[in-house]
């Protein structure tokens, strides 16, 4: 009986020592075993070699210089899987850069529905704002290539400001005229929120309208509704 023992214990020491660790099935992949490896996984959409760092927790949460993590990193991507993989395996959603952005600002400026949702689902806070006075519908405004009124719609009804300021003084209002957002335009109109606003040049929404009517990206049917809105604010005034 004790010398199965032994010869058991014996094929399983064989066995493991055969194995490859982490380590060295990451360095096959092209990876580092550490933080910066994780973070190139999730550049790369590199799902097998990610799926191995999961299994290393202590790396879930390191940051590069500028602050970024894996998680935020993920957040910017269309498919919520690897930040749901992330939070899975105990990895930190309350968190921010070193310009104070959080996942939620990194899932609006990727324009991801899913993982914006997500991340509200877990807790996020759409009114915290950046270094720049940016929340997450006005970093959603600001920087993604195109609409996505289902994400806006998301942002601004979790918003407790709409007329929120950042650091250009920039309102939403302004932003969406300025981008040529029709849409959102049309959005921000339905809900009340004042176009009178001006950002740090004195410029208003309508400004900014007529620059993106003249430049093609805005059609002329919103900017005529742009100022006509904006005549009916200021007789109420």
């Amino acid at each position: 009986m004790k010398s199965s023992t032994l010869f058991i214990f014996f094929i399983i020491l064989i066995l493991t020592s055969c194995s490859p660790d982490n380590a060295s099935l990451l360095k096959k992949a092209g990876y580092e075993a550490d933080g910066t490896g994780l973070l190139e996984t999730v550049r790369n959409d590199d799902e097998k070699a990610f799926d191995i760092f999961l299994k290393m927790p202590e790396l879930l949460n390191f940051a590069d210089r500028s602050g970024r993590n894996a998680v935020m990193l993920a957040s910017a991507k269309k498919d919520p899987a690897m930040l749901k993989k992330l939070v899975s395996a105990g990895a930190n959603l309350k968190i921010m850069d070193n310009s104070e952005k959080t996942p939620l600002h990194y899932a609006a400026a990727g324009n991801s529905t899913g993982c914006a949702e997500f991340l509200l689902e877990n807790g996020a806070d759409a009114n915290l704002t950046d270094n720049f006075g940016r929340d997450a519908a006005n970093t959603l405004t600001s920087f993604a290539k195109e609409e996505n009124v289902e994400l806006f719609k998301m942002l601004i009804g979790k918003s407790t400001d709409l007329e929120r300021r950042d650091k250009d003084k920039k309102t939403l209002f302004i932003i969406a005229a300025e981008k040529g957002y029709a849409n959102y335009i049309k959005l921000l109109i339905s809900l009340g929120v004042s176009p009178l606003s001006k950002d740090f040049s004195g410029k208003t929404a309508l400004d900014y309208a007529a620059e993106s009517l003249e430049a093609g990206r805005l059609d002329s049917g919103t900017f005529e509704e742009i100022g006509t809105y904006t005549m009916k604010i200021k007789e109420k005034l």
